[in-house]
This record gives structure tokens, C-alpha cells and sequence, in this order.
């Protein structure tokens, strides 16, 4: 039986941003670190498609969806918005609170478009802004957002998988500038996770995602004992709901709980890939048919999901 919670609110987000997919197609830069992508033929059609139903099941739901066009075909990856901003509401924060993130390559950086920043910051009171850290002389590193950050808003943690993607001198300013402006102390949760021929797993949203009691998490991927267990340790307030190689590379860890007005609870989004999982989690599963767009940009549903706090 779905759980319903009796509550005025949520650490789960209501709104959303998404950025359609209409010059999506494979990227050989992104590639290089990203094994999740294939080198499937290009549709436009199907892949508009694909965003469209997304976007209006949403909708159902009476989730908020802000929806940004991408006119840029030199910024193939854009409709996996959520790697270059994240916003925070007075829950977290002090003030309504705007983060912009470093990417790690060229094409991505090209992303974080004036126009979708502006019409961001009209909502938020504070905005920190870290991409100069992907410049030459701060040392060309990224920390990808919520590709990279797992939050726990209940516990103040951060889930971080260390990578390419997620530098630990980003990281430490982050967590420098996040806490000046909480109301609570964040603590981090790092570790490293590699897939199943040792190749190091570039984002944590792919490993690992929470609803409001379960952790949905690829345990095996962290090979460090201590590290694993640390994790564990450190996830103890949650129903481990554990997922294997295969089921991270039919996306079950980029999962986003979002809150649903309609139904008044949260509900889980995820791939329509994940069903033959089975996974036993607290709140209703939401599935998104995008096949296209997995096969050819190697991202998921939480990948076009940018949480408006």
C-alpha cells in the first residue's frame, strides 16, 4: 500500500525546471567519462516526444514545470539542466538561496545560458555563484550540482561520489558557502564508486537517490569497505533499498523524489527502465518513458529535473 504523509510540507521540491532536448544528441567530449551513454542514431522527433509526455505527466501531478527552450546545438547535453544549478528555500536556508556549479567540459559549460539565469534569480534573494573554479588559473574543476550532490534535507547530509565531476577543492568551498548561509550545520558523506569493470561512475545521481525513508543505493560500487560502511553508517535513518550493477545501468539510482499537490505526498520519478526492478519503496512510483534520450545522452529522469526550492 502507498503511504500518504499527513503533512503542511516537504523536503521534497514541487517545481521544477526542464529544458527540452531539441539539439540533443551524442557528444564524444562527455562521452569520455560517461558510460551510460550509447551511440544511438538521433531522433528529434521521438525525443521531443518523449519530453513532452514527461512534462505533462508531470503536470497530472500538479508539479510545476518551468520549460526552457535550448537554442543552442553547440550544447548538445542541456536538457540534463539539473548539473548546473540548485536552489534552497528558507527551510534550508536563511534566504531563498541560488547555487551555479562549474562543469567539467566545454560544451556543458555553454549550458548555463544569461537568459535562464536571469529568469532564476528573479525567485531566489541570494545567488553564489562557483563556476570560475572551471577557469585555467582556479584549476579547471567541476562540481556538477545535483549530479554530483545528494541531499539528505533531513539529516543535513551531502552523498558526494568523488570524480572528474566532483572536485574535493570545489567541494570544500561549497560546503564553506552552503553553511553560511543554513540554518544548519551540512555534513558530507564522500566516497568512490566505480561500475562493474572498474571504471570510475562520473556522477552520484546515478548511484544513488532518497525518497522520504528509503535510500535507493548501488552499495557494491563503493569497493572501499570503509568507505561503504561509512556510508551505510551514515544512512542508517533510511530502509536501504539496495540496486545491482545491472540495475544502475537501467538508471534505478537516477530516481527524484518530487512532492505532489494533487496528492498531497511525495511521489519517486524514475524510468519506465526501472519497473522490471521491482523496487519497494515508501511513495508512488512515477515512470517516464524516454528511451531516446537515455540511449543518446547517457542521463535519466533525475538527469531533466532541476528542483525550484
Amino acid at each position: 500500500m502507498i503511504r500518504k504523509l499527513a503533512r503542511n510540507f516537504s523536503n521534497f521540491a514541487s517545481r521544477v525546471a526542464m529544458i527540452d532536448p531539441a539539439h540533443l544528441k551524442s557528444n564524444p567530449e562527455t562521452a569520455e567519462d560517461n558510460k551510460f551513454m550509447s551511440k544511438a542514431s538521433y531522433d528529434t522527433t521521438k525525443c521531443m516526444n518523449e519530453f513532452n509526455s514527461f512534462v505533462a505527466r508531470l503536470r497530472e501531478l500538479d508539479i510545476q514545470v518551468k520549460h526552457w527552450h535550448n537554442p543552442d546545438p553547440k550544447a548538445p547535453d542541456a536538457t540534463f539542466l539539473n548539473n548546473w544549478f540548485s536552489t534552497h528555500s528558507t527551510i534550508d536556508t536563511k534566504q531563498r538561496v541560488l547555487f551555479i556549479y562549474p562543469m567539467k567540459h566545454p560544451s556543458r559549460q555553454r549550458e548555463r545560458r544569461r537568459e535562464f539565469i536571469q529568469d532564476l534569480e528573479k525567485d531566489y534573494d541570494k545567488v553564489i555563484d562557483l563556476s570560475y573554479f572551471e577557469k585555467p588559473e582556479y584549476g579547471n574543476l567541476a562540481l556538477e550540482s545535483t549530479g554530483v550532490l545528494i541531499f539528505d534535507r533531513k539529516n543535513h547530509r551531502i552523498f558526494v561520489n568523488l570524480s572528474e565531476r566532483a572536485s574535493e577543492k570545489v567541494l570544500e568551498e561549497y560546503l564553506k558557502q552552503l553553511n553560511a548561509v543554513s540554518h544548519k550545520e551540512w555534513k558530507l558523506v564522500t566516497f568512490h564508486g566505480k561500475d562493474k569493470a572498474g571504471f570510475p561512475i562520473y556522477h552520484t545521481n546515478v548511484v544513488m537517490g532518497l525518497t522520504p525513508n528509503c535510500a535507493i543505493i548501488n552499495l557494491s560500487c563503493i569497493t572501499d569497505q570503509i568507505e561503504r560502511n561509512r556510508v551505510v553508517d551514515e544512512l542508517s535513518g533510511y530502509n536501504i533499498v539496495e540496486i545491482s550493477h545491472e540495475d544502475m545501468s537501467n538508471m534505478c539510482g537516477n530516481l527524484l523524489s518530487l512532492y505532489s499537490p494533487k496528492l498531497k505526498s511525495e511521489v519517486v520519478v524514475l524510468s519506465d527502465k526501472c519497473r522490471k526492478a521491482n523496487l519497494k519503496l515508501d511513495c508512488e512510483q512515477i515512470f517516464v518513458n524516454i528511451p531516446t534520450i537515455e540511449e543518446v545522452g547517457g542521463g535519466s529522469a533525475r538527469c531533466m529535473l532541476g528542483e525550484l526550492f
